[in-house]
C-alpha cells in the first residue's frame, strides 16, 4: 500500500474524556463514522506535561520535547542566567512573540518532518523549521490571529482560518500537512473543559 498523503489535524487542548463522551452521545457523527470505517480510536500520551507547542514535537520530530531542547512551554536556564550577560538562552516563554523561537531552539541535529519531506505544509504551528516560503502558510499571520482572538475572545476565527488554509493546501498536492486548531484549548483556559463554548468547538470540528 502506497501512502500518498498524511494529514495531522491537531485540536489543541482536546481531552480524551470529553471527546469520547461526545462520541458516546452521538454528538460527533462524522468522527464516529470515520473511526467505524477505518479502525478504532487510540489513546496515547505524546509527552508529559502535555503543553501547547512542546507536545507537538513527537509528531513533528519523533523525539520527546526534552530531547529536542524544548523542555516546556516556559523554562529557565540557571547557568546562562548566572552568567551575567544578556542571552536568548537565559529563559523562555513560548507564548506570544517568543513562540517564534521554538523551532530555532530545537537541536540542529534533530530534523522536523518539514525538513525530511519537502512537500510539507504547516498551518498555525510554531514549530515549522524546514517549511520554507509558502509551505509555512501562517508564518507571520499566526501571531496576528492569536492577538486578535486573545483581545476579543473570538477563537472561532483562527479555527475557521485554519480550515480554509487546510483546504487550500490540499489543492496544492502536499504530501504532509500539520494544522493546529486552537479554539478548544483557548476556551478551556477561559472557562472550563465542559463549558458550552468549549463543546461547541468540538462540534464545529466534527462538522468541518
Amino acid at each position: 500500500m502506497t501512502v500518498k498523503r498524511s494529514i495531522v489535524l491537531l485540536a489543541d487542548g482536546a481531552r480524551a474524556d470529553v471527546f469520547f463522551d461526545l462520541m458516546g452521545k452521538g454528538a460527533l457523527p462524522q468522527v464516529s463514522r470515520w473511526l467505524a470505517e477505518k479502525g478504532t480510536a487510540l489513546q496515547a500520551v505524546t509527552s508529559f506535561p502535555s503543553t501547547t507547542g512542546p507536545a507537538y514535537l513527537p509528531f513533528l520530530t519523533g523525539c520527546l520535547p526534552g530531547t529536542c531542547n524544548v523542555p516546556g512551554i516556559r523554562w529557565f536556564d540557571k547557568a546562562y542566567f548566572d552568567g551575567g550577560c544578556f542571552s536568548l538562552m537565559r529563559h523562555r516563554s513560548y507564548v506570544g512573540l517568543e513562540s517564534f523561537l521554538m523551532g530555532r531552539d530545537v537541536e540542529p541535529h534533530i530534523k522536523t518532518v518539514f525538513e525530511l519531506v519537502p512537500e510539507s505544509y504547516s498551518i498555525f504551528n510554531p514549530i515549522a523549521r524546514g517549511a520554507k516560503g509558502f509551505r509555512n502558510r501562517t508564518r507571520y499571520a499566526r501571531i496576528w490571529y492569536w492577538y486578535y482572538a486573545h483581545l476579543t475572545d473570538h477563537w472561532g476565527l483562527p479555527d475557521e482560518a485554519a480550515l480554509a488554509k487546510v483546504m487550500d493546501a490540499l489543492k496544492k498536492g502536499c504530501r504532509f500537512l500539520f494544522a493546529v486548531f486552537p479554539g478548544i484549548d483557548e476556551y478551556s483556559h477561559l472557562t472550563y473543559p465542559h463549558h458550552e463554548a468549549v463543546l461547541e468547538r468540538y462540534l464545529w470540528l466534527d462538522k468541518a
